[in-house]
């Protein structure tokens, strides 16, 4: 219900702006759905033996080792996958030679993207202890709750008309919120 309803507002959005690309619209929907995927490949990864004992009682300190290798594995095979689609998408849209020749003629932006490499970083490294910690569920309903709120803050920043579309898929979110957090109550 959380992506469904994260899917309407992208729908309202679509059907409220005239200058709205159906790329975009797909490409958001890949992430939605990827976003659950990945939490639960995530959370197999992160919870099964690994392999990785090189004592018959591994120490705390080779556990923690071990666990970190293992993030810092997941972040690379997750960001090499998603650069290779943004590359791909760039491409087929003629979006990454414009972006080279911006930041060409713009070189303070490697600054401002930069620091964005590294918050990003350190956001992946919280979601990822979160699966460590919780579990995938809360994960994913953490990360699809940030999405929405950045949807509805959109709507202060960057006014524009606010749809029956958009109010239906609020709900829909909420009411995926709600049941997701009663659902993992009754699992505890």
């Amino acid at each position: 219900l959380l992506c469904a309803g994260l899917a309407g507002f992208t729908l309202a959005d679509w059907q409220s702006s005239p200058h709205f690309h159906m790329v975009g619209v797909m490409v958001i929907c890949s992430a939605l759905a990827f976003d659950g995927i990945a939490g639960g490949a995530q959370e197999r990864l992160l919870k099964a033996e690994h392999g990785v004992n090189l004592e018959k009682e591994p120490t705390t300190e080779s556990k923690a080792v071990a666990e970190h290798l293992l993030q810092q594995k997941l972040l690379i095979v997750a960001y090499s996958m998603s650069t290779m689609q943004l590359v791909v998408i760039m491409m087929y849209t003629n979006e990454l030679s414009l972006s080279i020749q911006f930041v060409v003629e713009n070189p303070s932006t490697l600054w401002y993207l930069a620091v964005l490499s590294f918050t990003s970083y350190g956001g992946v490294r919280l979601i990822i202890l979160m699966v460590q910690k919780f579990d995938s569920l809360v994960a994913t309903i953490v990360t699809t709750m940030r999405k929405f709120t950045t949807m509805l803050l959109s709507f202060v920043f960057f006014p524009k008309p606010f749809t029956q579309l958009h109010l239906i898929s609020a709900l829909v979110v909420f009411l995926g919120f709600t049941l997701s957090i009663m659902s993992s109550k009754r699992m505890r």
